[in-house]
Parts: structure tokens; C-alpha cells; sequence
């Protein structure tokens, strides 16, 4: 990553946010079940193991059409990744 000069954009904090708005976009408890595993695994491998080989970061979401405005606590899960 960091010899091509690639840019890292974790995305993570957008799966919080659908497990907790799951009953507008009509998703079921299993639904939220895989979006919370997955939050529970991804600071730790997404975020600190990239980190140590790119020296290139930038946020970003996978939100669409919500989620404006919270977007910053990305890099509060960074931080617990060890990025």
C-alpha cells in the first residue's frame, strides 16, 4: 500500500448505524446480529492492520442517503483499532 501510494478509507461505523435504524430499512434480528459481529471484529482487524501499511488515510462511509453529520465517529473506531 504504501510503496503504490494507496489511499486506506475504513468503513465501519455505517454498519452502527444501520443496526440501529435496522426497523426503517425493515431488517430483520438476524440482520442486526451480522452487523454487530461484524462491529465487534472490524476495529481490530480494519483498522489497525491497514494503518501499519499505508501511510495514506482518509474518511469516508458507505452510508447512501443518510447518516449525514455522524460520519466522524469513524475515527473513534480507528482509534480503538490501534490506527
Amino acid at each position: 500500500m504504501a510503496r503504490k501510494q494507496v489511499v486506506w478509507v475504513p468503513t465501519i461505523d455505517h454498519n452502527r448505524y444501520y443496526a440501529e435504524n435496522a426497523r426503517l430499512y425493515g431488517w430483520t434480528k438476524a440482520d442486526v446480529a451480522k452487523l454487530n459481529d461484524y462491529l465487534e471484529r472490524k476495529p481490530e482487524v480494519g483498522a489497525s492492520r491497514p494503518q501499519s501499511r499505508s501511510p495514506f488515510f482518509a474518511m469516508g462511509s458507505d452510508a447512501v442517503y443518510s447518516m449525514f453529520g455522524e460520519n466522524t465517529a469513524e475515527l473513534g473506531l480507528v482509534r480503538k483499532g490501534g490506527g
